[in-house]
């Protein structure tokens, strides 16, 4: 929320990139979306075509897409909700992207003002900025998105981008770029946030991986206790409370040894500054952590 809010007070200034969007939904939406899911007993399909290309700014749509589904977990009972999003493609070159659900619902005297500033239906779990960033980052690509809803049976918010979807060239170089890979593989995680290491951890685990070294620090990343030999790849945090160090200097002494494969998370993936600065450490890739 806090980078809904510095996007908020200045114009958006999208950075825009050939993505997979099933790529995207595994590797900056899944991540943040699992444990409330799971905790919550609520069922949630997701209907994404494995090679659908598009060119978007990768990191704030995602945001945009993970506000949405938070919406509509706030909005569904647990053990009976149901949420679904499908991403389909219309006229050849645009998207439709729709969240649907089957809660509480809006009332019919809210609808026309949910993409308002800092208007919110439940003022006790919301600022009212989620639905106007939302809306702000859609137009931003040129795009729509609509809502219809109705009290007790549920909401729909349907997104349109149009003339996003990419060459087969593109798409296909898309396809070959290097991708977080967990399968048979072990995995050091490096955060001072307990709760994302959990959450890594289960990510890990599920997708048939092992987590063999974990570390709260950069003292204690950098420090004699985690054996590097034994891991193939390492997930890195970019700011850690306490100390003056970041995760670049993490990403630098893995390189320093021998660690091959780093994959930096942070909340600060749309910043292209940071970005750059964690691929020259040697990252291989920057996941967003929203």
């Amino acid at each position: 929320m806090a980078d809904d809010l510095v996007d908020y007070a200045k114009a958006i200034k999208l950075q825009k990139e050939s993505v997979l969007f099933k790529r995207m939904y595994e590797n900056c939406i899944k991540f943040e979306v699992t444990d409330t899911i799971e905790k919550e007993i609520i069922k949630l399909n997701i209907d994404i075509a494995d090679d659908l290309c598009v060119s978007i700014d990768r990191y704030r749509m995602a945001r945009v897409i993970t506000n949405m589904i938070h919406n509509a977990i706030r909005a569904v009972k647990g053990g009976e909700g149901r949420i679904e999003m499908i991403v389909d493609v219309d006229n050849e070159k645009d998207i439709m992207i729709l969240v649907k659900d089957n809660g509480c619902g809006i009332r019919e005297k809210d609808l026309p003002h949910i993409f308002e500033n800092f208007f919110s239906t439940d003022r006790k779990k919301g600022t009212g900025l989620g639905l106007s960033y939302c809306k702000q980052v859609v137009e931003a690509h040129g795009g729509t998105i609509d809502v219809e809803s109705e009290v007790g049976k549920g909401t729909t918010f349907t997104i349109r981008i149009p003339n996003c979807v990419v060459s087969e060239a593109e798409a296909k170089a898309c396809r070959n770029e290097p991708q977080l890979k967990i399968e048979g593989r072990k995995f050091l995680l490096i955060d001072d946030d307990a709760d994302i290491r959990l959450r890594w951890r289960r990510i890990v685990e599920e997708g048939g991986g092992t987590v063999v070294g974990e570390a709260d620090s950069p003292e204690k990343a950098c420090g004699v206790g985690i054996d590097m030999s034994a891991a193939d790849a390492a997930i890195v945090d970019y700011n850690f409370e306490g100390s003056e160090k970041t995760g670049l200097d993490v990403i630098a002494h893995l390189k320093t040894r021998g660690l091959r494969e780093i994959h930096m998370c942070t909340g600060f993936a749309h910043d292209d500054t940071i970005r750059r600065a964690a691929m020259a450490a040697g990252a291989d890739s920057v996941i967003q952590k929203v």
